[in-house]
């Protein structure tokens, strides 16, 4: 189910961000400005570029560019279309001082050489995308988007390019038939499947991190199948499945070195790219005792909602569901309470879980219970509260949580080092500012 649910929320988040319906033709028309910085609501502006390698065959560099940023600069389309805005990799991340006017409703990869875009197409014959590319043109001024010289590459239902090189494309791509995991030759136009409909599915994909970027590890992605995990090599198109998937799919990966983990089959699993194996970091089970032994009422269920990464640990934001007798003022049989809990654990030892008590304790003072809205499967016997305290990001030794008083009505940014177990207040802007740097803007 909540592979089904991710996939909703990425839908409506793409039509909203990422995409737009083209309000007329408008390819090759317009100008491009220069000067002051412009901000704008965009979508796109990851500022990371992967580590090149060297292509086995062709000697060029194993990923060039990335989502929405290559060696030089960062990009990002205006929410709706209608312009592509440039702007250099040292800026804030929704300062841009380029813009070019074209046709445009999906930025899909930015190479130091070539800029891939996508065109949605609707009339009375066919409904589809049009996957194009403009060149980058180095002058004294910097770095000229080619709008003039233009190409378009291929016409299909459905296209996402999810890695790049200076000599091919992986993408996934769809049409009647499904849809399948494609490998892209930029010299001769020729495209070969590499993972087909019936191992995708529907709803597969490439796992990627916050900013779109894909997880490259050891020189393979990894992709979530309809039933399985599976690695794939770009470079010479081999592929295999790692472990079978459950029906909820991937739902949270974090890499780190060599490693991705992943939450997948209710439980925190590890991929080593080095020996191309999947394994049990942390099972459920685990997880539920430790909140079990908190001694805070009967565990009704817990669920690993996030995780990250950051000085060598491994932090995991739990959401657990306990359940309690009524009080005797109520109507109700039994209340059900929903709160955060964030443990860690050193990467190199999983047996050492713990609870980051002082952060969570604070945020349990600060915060209050609400009760929960009226369409919650579990009322009627039930009382439904949930609390109000939020992890928002872990990065540089420092935790960023929010809670808020009562009724919602405000909101309450702190930062927690993990070092010194400090906790002072901070701003939205500062706990959001990982966020940023992870390609949202706007």
């Amino acid at each position: 189910m909540k592979k089904v649910i991710r996939d909703i929320i990425s839908l409506i988040l793409a039509a909203s961000l990422f995409t737009g319906c083209s309000m007329g033709n408008t390819a090759g028309v317009a100008s491009e400005a220069s000067g002051s910085a412009i901000r704008s609501v965009v979508t796109g502006s990851s500022v990371m570029s992967a580590e090149p390698g060297t292509d086995s065959e062709t000697g060029t560099t194993r990923q060039a560019g990335g989502k929405y940023a290559n060696d030089h600069n960062k990009y990002a389309m205006e929410r709706g279309g209608g312009a592509l805005f440039q702007g250099k990799l040292d800026t804030e991340s929704d300062e841009y001082d380029k813009s070019i006017e074209i046709e445009i409703d999906s930025l899909e990869w930015v190479a130091n050489e070539w800029i891939y875009y996508t065109v949605y197409v609707d009339n009375a014959y066919w409904e589809g995308e049009e996957l194009w590319r403009m060149p980058i043109e180095k002058t004294k001024k910097g770095d000229k988007v080619r709008k003039d010289k233009k190409e378009k590459l291929i016409t299909k239902d459905e296209i996402s390019v999810v890695y790049a090189t200076d000599s091919y494309l992986i993408m996934v791509i769809g049409d009647k038939e499904g849809r399948d995991l494609c490998k892209y030759n930029l010299n001769s136009g020729k495209q070969k499947e590499l993972i087909g409909n019936k191992e995708l599915g529907d709803y597969g994909y490439v796992l990627d991190d916050d900013s779109g970027n894909p997880h490259v590890v050891n020189g393979d992605l990894v992709i979530e199948g309809e039933r399985d995990l599976y690695r794939l090599d770009p470079e010479t198109g081999e592929s295999a499945a790692l472990c079978p998937l459950d029906s909820e799919g991937v739902w949270g990966q974090r890499q780190s070195g060599s490693i991705l983990y992943l939450l997948m089959n209710e439980s925190l699993y590890s991929y080593d790219g080095t020996s191309r194996r999947v394994a049990p970091f942390i099972r459920k089970k685990t997880l539920e005792e430790a909140v079990e032994k908190l001694g805070k009422g009967k565990i009704w269920d817990i669920d690993v909602s996030d995780l990250y990464v950051d000085g060598g640990r491994v932090y995991l934001v739990m959401d657990t569901e306990r359940l309690e007798p009524s009080r005797e003022d109520t109507p109700y049989r039994k209340e059900y309470y929903n709160k955060t809990e964030l443990f860690s654990l050193p990467e190199d030892d999983p047996e050492q879980l713990c609870r980051e008590d002082k952060l969570i304790d604070y945020l349990d003072r600060k915060g209050i219970y609400e009760e929960g809205d009226s369409d919650d499967p579990r009322e009627g016997d039930y009382c439904v509260y949930y609390h109000t305290e939020s992890i928002e990001d872990v990065r540089d030794g420092m935790v960023y949580a929010c809670y808020q008083t009562e009724n919602y009505k405000e909101y309450h940014y702190v930062k927690y080092d993990t070092r010194t177990q400090k906790i002072q207040k901070c701003s939205w802007e500062e706990s959001a500012a990982g966020e940023q740097g992870r390609g949202v803007a706007g």
